[in-house]
């Protein structure tokens, strides 16, 4: 989904006489990013992918010059509900050690950019169990 931004200029060029490329290329970049933060037009399939034992740490794979905007839905196969989003502080305060617990998961934090951490270490490796669906926005660059 990749579109070179300078295909807007000669729309937007002509209501700012003046105005540097380089600045209207800018806000143009600047108004895509927060058309797609707040609309969540841009959706991204994460096919199932498996979980190992212990390991609660899972990059998403997602487009080169894309950034999580939202996360829609997170799935993991064993259970009949999504996964629910938290910060790391919500879950220190309702569930004390829960960063060594092991079993299903419930919740997940987003850990970095593209990097999600589950509530629970996986007891066992399933192979194509955990999905998401993502709203993404553009990289700056």
């Amino acid at each position: 989904m990749s579109t070179n931004l300078e295909q807007w200029l000669p729309d937007v060029l002509p209501s700012l006489p003046g105005c540097p490329e380089s600045t209207v290329l800018r806000a143009v970049r600047d108004s895509a990013i927060e058309f797609c933060n707040r609309s969540q037009i841009w959706r991204h399939e994460i096919e199932p992918f498996p979980v190992v034992k212990g390991i609660a740490d899972y990059q998403l794979d997602i487009p080169v010059g894309a950034h999580i905007a939202a996360f829609i839905r997170v799935k993991y196969a064993d259970r009949t509900s999504p996964l629910e989003l938290r910060t790391t502080e919500e879950l220190d305060d309702t569930m004390p050690g829960w960063r060594a617990m092991e079993g299903l998961p419930q919740f997940f934090v987003q850990h970095g950019p593209d990097t999600i951490l589950l509530d629970r270490l996986p007891n066992e490796t399933k192979l194509d169990v955990l999905s998401a669906t993502l709203a993404l926005k553009p990289t700056n660059s």
